[in-house]
């Protein structure tokens, strides 16, 4: 398993160092959820059997946030807060298509 406890962060270099993953979750007006995957650079978070593998093929070190320290990821926060006031705040989505119904 590539996946290692949290120790001293290492503060990224250059672009590419690192990268944050997380999930926003929404619903529709009909009830139905929804969920958003967003990715950022600088500050890495997120738990998956496959992406440890494909880390590990890689000589990838995955650096999990400890559980209820959302400063460990502060630039993933911050930018989930924003991406939530400028879209799923700001818009009302009927559905998932495309295409208009």
């Amino acid at each position: 398993m590539s996946a290692k406890r949290r120790e001293d962060r290492v503060v990224a270099a250059a672009a590419n160092d690192c990268w944050s993953m997380d999930v926003l979750s929404d619903q529709l007006p009909d009830g139905r959820k929804i969920r958003v995957l967003t990715i950022v650079d600088n500050g890495p978070e997120f738990i998956s059997k496959d992406l440890d593998l494909w880390a590990w093929l890689h000589g990838v070190e995955i650096d999990f946030s400890r559980p209820g320290k959302p400063t460990d990821n502060a630039f993933a926060e911050s930018f989930n807060g924003k991406f939530r006031a400028e879209c799923p705040n700001t818009y009302w989505f009927l559905s998932l298509d495309a295409t208009p119904g």
